[in-house]
């Protein structure tokens, strides 16, 4: 009797733990999808959002550990950044002053290679901070080929050479034919000499396609 006790006491602490584990992923993958909202309790429960924050906290110039660690969660890290975009941080999340946040989290969509992005994406084309339309005009190059061919080819023009280089880049690795009279003309209007070089690279690159 004292053997078929034991036997039937290990039997439910086994079941006891077994539940219990399972409940324990307090860290596990939450799905979100855009357009949704996301609270503090994510940023601090899943490993996205953990990832993220350490990301967009961090105060090292260089983050691109931290910008591992989301490419690391894939798809899952997309919504919550275009959420970010969208909508910002919510409070009692920590976070960088001024523009660096867009920034970052427009560099990770551009990392992440997801379509998803290109929407969100395509209005800070028309950001007042040169930086950003940098940054935008490659992460979209990265998402979205198609629609960023459309929307790149007037950001030859921009007042800022950064964005006409970056921009010219992009087309350049995007490789489509249909941006070279735009390259063509911008490669000719242009009064400095090391982004007509790189205008000019992008129409060889293509050209070679």
């Amino acid at each position: 009797m004292k053997y078929l006790l034991f036997i039937a006491f290990v039997l439910v602490i086994g079941c006891t733990s077994t539940v219990a584990d399972e409940s324990i992923p307090a860290k596990a993958s939450v799905i979100l999808e855009p357009g949704q909202t996301v609270d503090a309790d994510f940023f601090q429960s899943s490993e996205t959002g953990q990832a993220i924050t350490a990301y967009l906290s961090c105060e090292d110039f260089d983050c691109f550990q931290a910008l591992d660690s989301i490419v690391a969660s894939g798809s899952d890290a997309v919504a919550p950044l275009i959420i970010i975009l969208e909508q910002g941080l919510p409070p009692g999340v920590p976070k960088l002053a001024g523009n660096i946040q867009n920034q970052r989290v427009i560099l990770a969509l551009g990392e992440l290679r997801d379509e998803r992005a290109a929407d969100s994406l395509i209005p800070f084309l028309e950001d007042s901070d040169p930086l950003i339309r940098t940054e935008t005009a490659t992460a979209l190059g990265h998402v979205d080929e198609e629609r960023a061919l459309e929307v790149l080819l007037p950001m030859l023009t921009d007042s800022d050479q950064l964005v006409r280089e970056k921009t010219a880049i992009a087309l350049g690795e995007i490789g489509q034919a249909e941006a070279l009279p735009a390259l063509r003309d911008s490669a000719q209007a242009e009064s400095l000499d090391h982004v007509r070089q790189v205008m000019e690279e992008s129409i060889s690159a293509i050209q070679q396609d």
